[in-house]
């Protein structure tokens, strides 16, 4: 990566190209993320920000729900872990306190991180597409976003 970023520069070359990660606050915080992103202006696309859509919220209501966990098993299984559960109780908690949906939460949080060009969006329904697409207006408040680390301190890496 550094010698193709160092020619890029001799050259001189645009060397911007996209990185495409998963990013949940189940799996990631901002000072894990890989240097390079910033250091050579890479493109970071977060994928998953909805961790298969446990932070949504509703396989703690319905652990068969209809969702990738569900449609996928074998797929998702970093997510069958005994603190998946607990960290999405409490952001689950945070986003109704907020009155948002916690899909609508964990969207907005990773649409703003500073590494984050763009969140890429996997909907399984019109209904879910709406939500998806409502939470690029939605704007967190520092209150939120200060219960938001809280939790990640106590649940750091629920699903590793």
């Amino acid at each position: 990566m550094e010698e193709a970023a160092e020619l890029a520069d001799y050259l001189p070359l645009s060397f911007k190209t996209p990185k495409e990660q998963e990013y949940i606050k189940f799996l990631w915080d901002a000072f894990e993320i890989n240097y390079t992103h910033d250091e050579y202006q890479f493109a970071f696309l977060a994928y998953s920000p909805l961790a298969f859509g446990w932070l949504t919220g509703k396989y703690l209501a319905d652990p068969n729900a209809r969702g990738r966990i569900t449609l996928f098993p074998g797929f998702g299984q970093r997510y069958n872990k005994p603190n998946v559960p607990a960290a999405t109780r409490e952001y689950a908690r945070i986003a109704k306190e907020a009155g948002l949906t916690p899909a609508t939460m964990a969207l907005a949080f990773a649409r703003t991180r500073w590494f984050a060009r763009s969140v890429l969006l996997g909907a399984t329904s019109v209904q879910q597409l709406r939500e998806n697409l409502d939470s690029a207006e939605t704007v967190l408040s520092a209150e939120v976003l200060e219960k938001i680390e809280a939790v990640h301190g106590l649940y750091p890496n629920p699903a590793p």
